[in-house]
């Protein structure tokens, strides 16, 4: 008798959508039944011109509620992952286990603007550059510098607000998986440890010579770990 296959929701970083999973799902699809959708601000909702992490937390909590899914394993890459862990704090009973990849948890107003100035340099890149080419079939060339408002408008947020801190991080009570790529220069190897060590029940674990965007990280690597947690 074949086991039942659990439940599995990837969720996509900042300028991402559930394309960004394409080549991911048909493996993990092998062992699981995986459910993906785009984030307000991104993809089909490219349209929006402003969003906010408890924008995006309860879009989460509406998908799972409205799937039945429940108890359900969580992968947020980037952006992602916080919005899981952010949801897991709001809503206890929903989430089961929570994978992240890549999540930056340090946001202050400096390091928010930072990051915006990065966003907008974006604009100046040609249509033939990589990452724009990538923009364009995420979010539709039209709708690219709506995207990057929104993302802009929630680091914003971000860095005005202390979503998930010392103070609130000891109360999730999903068991988390914290992956950062070793040669990730977004995320930090001392703000992800700080979280691992508020929640109550984490592991860290370091991707060997991996970069920060998603299309860098050894899949295979990526799903024998998901599949180790999960199991």
């Amino acid at each position: 008798m074949n086991p039942i296959k659990q439940n599995l929701i990837l969720l996509h970083g900042a300028l991402g959508s559930q394309k960004t999973f394409e080549s991911f799902i048909p493996e993990l699809s092998k062992l699981y039944h995986v459910y993906c959708f785009d984030f307000r601000g991104h993809g089909i909702h490219s349209e929006d011109t402003k969003i906010t992490c408890e924008i995006l937390c309860d879009q989460l909590i509406e998908f799972i509620e409205k799937n039945h899914l429940k108890r359900t394993t969580i992968f947020g890459y980037s952006m992602g992952g916080y919005i899981a862990l952010m949801c897991s704090l709001k809503r206890p009973d929903l989430l089961g286990k929570i994978i992240t990849l890549a999540t930056k948890f340090e946001w202050n107003p400096v390091i928010a603007a930072y990051e915006i100035n990065q966003l907008n340099l974006i604009n100046d890149l040609p249509p033939t550059h990589p990452f724009k080419k990538q923009l364009i079939l995420f979010h539709k060339e039209e709708n690219i510098f709506k995207s990057i408002q929104c993302v802009a408008s929630l680091m914003f947020d971000l860095g005005e607000k202390s979503y998930l801190n010392t103070t609130n991080l000891p109360f999730i009570k999903s068991k988390v998986l914290l992956q950062l790529g070793e040669l990730d220069k977004m995320v930090s190897l001392s703000e992800t440890t700080t979280v691992l060590n508020q929640l109550i029940d984490a592991e860290l674990m370091i991707l060997p010579d991996t970069k920060h965007p998603f299309e860098k990280v050894n899949q295979f690597e990526l799903i024998n770990n998901i599949k180790k947690f999960m199991d």
